[in-house]
């Protein structure tokens, strides 16, 4: 729990309750009070009474929220009414505080009167005060909880984010080999540029330390890899990217592009005469991949493992879900951003 958020929920209910457990004594304004026939209005009483329970207070959640958990040896932050010590804090400060009352106001009424005064208004203040660390306790352990799901959740995120490239991995490597073997014996000045690139998208691969990056970032590093592929399709493969600078700054879940972009180009024809085309785009607030669909023929169908994936790290790092369709022509892959 946020400490300043505490700390003002203490002060705040310190106050309350100070000014509630002696709003009785204001009743001696009135001309009329039944009480007035006993005892008159100080003001400056009432002001010590109003001071002295809220230090009574503040003692008492300072002692139920840090003196006492700091000693426990199991190191646990659950709650724990502390029953005694709170009772003997009670006893402690009612003795300080009628000595005090005694030295400061000599009362007209009897001692056992102001006695049972003081024990029955700190009383009240400690069940009060008691029940509020309680509910202070809860939305600290809420709060742990949430963090250690969210933490829970980034691990699991990165996990799958390990598996994707593990997945990736072999087949884009394959084929990059073969494409950089080909290149190599046709063209040696292409085949620099090819490595070049190639080097970039491993670096790029291996190097990723946020969950998190800018639209821009991820469509920076995706731009290594279209070269790739515009290396080894050549007129076979056409890829669009039409994206706003202002889109840029929104966030999406690293490497989210490149494994759909590879779908694409693994499971459809990419040649001159039927050229795959990948477009990508803005709409509202999503980033969308669509590309033309011509399968491959004889080509297995695919296990849909790493869609599956990027669905599960978009629910996790974000709590939104990517929508996938599919027209007669078009396999369409829309993915939210923050």
């Amino acid at each position: 729990m946020n400490k300043q958020l505490e700390n003002r929920i203490v002060l705040y209910s310190v106050a309350v309750i100070a000014l509630l457990v002696n709003l009785p004594k204001l009743a001696l304004i009135f001309e009329g009070s039944l009480a007035r026939r006993f005892v008159s209005f100080d003001l400056w009483e009432f002001l010590y009474l109003v001071c002295i329970t809220a230090l009574f207070g503040l003692a008492c959640f300072r002692m139920n929220l840090h003196w006492l958990p700091s000693l426990r040896r199991d190191g646990t932050e659950r709650f724990r009414p502390y029953i005694w010590q709170n009772l003997l804090l009670l006893l402690v400060c009612c003795i300080t505080a009628i000595q005090l009352h005694k030295w400061l106001f000599h009362p007209p009424i009897a001692i056992n009167f102001v006695r049972g005064a003081y024990f029955l208004r700190f009383s009240i203040c400690v069940l009060l005060e008691v029940l509020i660390v309680r509910i202070i306790y809860q939305i600290r352990e809420t709060r742990r909880h949430e963090a250690e799901k969210e933490q829970v959740m980034r691990r699991s995120a990165e996990t799958e984010l390990e598996l994707m490239k593990q997945q990736l991995n072999p087949h884009f490597f394959f084929n990059a080999l073969s494409t950089l073997s080909g290149l190599t014996r046709e063209d040696p000045a292409k085949a620099q540029d090819y490595i070049a690139h190639l080097s970039r998208v491993f670096r790029n691969l291996l190097q990723a330390s946020q969950p998190m990056v800018t639209v821009g970032e991820e469509l920076r590093q995706l731009s290594s890899y279209t070269a790739l592929l515009k290396m080894r399709f050549e007129e076979g493969i056409c890829i669009s990217v039409d994206v706003p600078p202002e889109f840029a700054t929104r966030m999406v879940p690293h490497f989210c592009l490149q494994p759909l972009v590879e779908n694409a180009a693994k499971h459809n024809l990419a040649t001159p005469a039927q050229p795959l085309r990948i477009d990508i785009y803005t709409a509202g607030a999503d980033l969308v991949v669509a590309n033309n669909l011509q399968p491959v023929r004889g080509m297995t169908a695919s296990s849909g493992l790493g869609l599956h994936n990027l669905h599960e790290r978009f629910r996790i790092l974000m709590g939104r879900a990517v929508t996938v369709s599919m027209t007669n022509d078009q396999f369409i892959v829309k993915l939210p951003t923050a």
